[in-house]
């Protein structure tokens, strides 16, 4: 994420960990952009970005900034296909006076089009792919074994960690569809406290 050098208008994000939004206003604050109380800002979370919010952003990038440039930051678990459709004119209109940035987990799919008028950019993680290459290495038997430890350790934030090193893997090993969305449905069960962590990696386990 540090080779962002703000020459383009529009930034992909692609992030295996839920700290990268907090890393990108971090690296706009060195770069000498304030986000809050800032109005040429806007930065928002969601679960599922919607139509509605891109109609939202549009709204905020339709007006001129007050400084040089607007930074529209947006940090989404999912995209809908109307949304980025809508994404694409915010994003060729606001060319110039504006700079988006989409931050997103690795697998969730993006329209070419979209894609094409942004920089890709892979943001680090701490625990990067060597967790995931190892799980794919091991017998089903070894793997049945590490979902048990999970279950034994109530190590939820663990099996996430496995999770999110295979969904790093997913451009080098090109998983197909059906795989990501095993991984993101993955991801997104062993967020909830009442999902059990080694039905879910015994799934995986089996497979990949």
């Amino acid at each position: 994420m540090d080779s962002i050098d703000f020459s383009a208008h529009a930034y992909l994000v692609r992030s295996g960990s839920d700290d990268a939004l907090y890393r990108l206003i971090g690296i706009l604050s060195e770069r000498g952009v304030e986000t809050k109380g800032n109005p040429d800002c806007y930065v928002r979370e969601y679960e599922s970005f919607s139509v509605d919010d891109a109609r939202d952003v549009s709204n905020f990038a339709y007006f001129k900034p007050v400084g040089a440039r607007k930074y529209i930051v947006l940090c989404t678990k999912s995209m809908t296909i109307e949304a980025q459709n809508a994404l694409l004119k915010i994003v060729e209109e606001g060319s110039g006076r504006s700079v988006f940035f989409f931050v997103l987990p690795l697998g969730v799919p993006v329209l070419s089009t979209l894609e094409s008028r942004c920089v890709s950019v892979k943001a680090k993680t701490e625990n990067g792919k060597e967790e995931g290459e190892d799980f794919l290495k091991k017998s089903y038997a070894k793997r049945l074994a590490l979902a048990e430890k999970f279950a034994k350790d109530h190590d939820r934030e663990g099996a996430r960690e496995l999770v999110r090193s295979l969904l790093i893997l997913a451009d080098t090993k090109k998983f197909d569809a059906k795989t990501l969305r095993d991984l993101l449905d993955a991801d997104r069960s062993l967020q909830l406290s009442g999902s059990s962590p080694k039905s879910i990696i015994g799934h995986l386990a089996l497979v990949l």
